[in-house]
């Protein structure tokens, strides 16, 4: 009788629960959703937009029983409103918050928000595969996780660098430029003759 849209698999990460309600509303029907944070009107930890690691499933049900569940934000970042306890409330399920390259412990969902801005300066030609394995090294060394990255940023010079705008692909981020002298007003510890000289600003990267 087409009274009903029924999200069967996928609710989520599929898109079904988001289609069920398109069809509904297109055919007049009621859109039946089943999947148990959707069911209680509480935002799954899989839906906030943000790549997700660890015991997503564990820490869900934490939340929809009403167990005691932390939360440890790092870094500042929206979130809609997460039924977890007071801070310093003991806890034996965690939503963790950081750009941070951490592994997600036991009973811990690890949320990874896009904080972080990869200045990358290159010479002509030179390969995505360098470049990539650059930006990757120094989030390695800086203890950052590579999924935060939320863009790669260059002098406008280097806006269509094969190299850097394929690197920028691979990572799934945009790739910002800005102009030559609005990098050259950025005061850095190790400006150099080089890209001065190249594209008119002391500093690419650090910029």
């Amino acid at each position: 009788a087409g009274r009903f849209a029924v999200a069967l698999t996928g609710g989520h990460a599929g898109g079904a629960n988001a289609l069920a309600r398109e069809i509904g509303e297109l055919l007049g029907a009621q859109p039946v959703v089943t999947t148990a944070t959707d069911a209680v009107g509480m935002a799954g930890l899989d839906t906030l937009g943000l790549p997700v690691e660890g015991d997503v499933a564990g820490v869900s049900r934490a939340l929809l029983d009403g167990e005691s569940v932390a939360l440890a934000a790092e870094v500042v970042w929206p979130l809609p409103p997460l039924p977890v306890a007071a801070p310093g409330t003991a806890a034996a399920y965690t939503v963790r918050v950081t750009d941070r390259a951490v592994i997600p412990g036991e009973g811990e969902v690890v949320l990874r928000p896009p904080t972080l801005v990869v200045g990358v300066g290159a010479s002509r030609g030179v390969p995505a595969e360098e470049v990539r394995g650059l930006v990757e090294q120094a989030l390695g060394e800086a203890g950052l996780s590579a999924r935060s990255v939320a863009a790669l940023a260059t002098v406008d010079a280097k806006a269509d660098e094969p190299g850097v705008v394929a690197a920028a692909e691979q990572l799934g981020v945009p790739l910002l430029t800005y102009p030559a002298q609005r990098l050259a007003a950025v005061p850095v510890p190790h400006p150099s003759r080089a890209p001065l000289d190249a594209v008119g600003t002391p500093s690419v990267a650090e910029a």
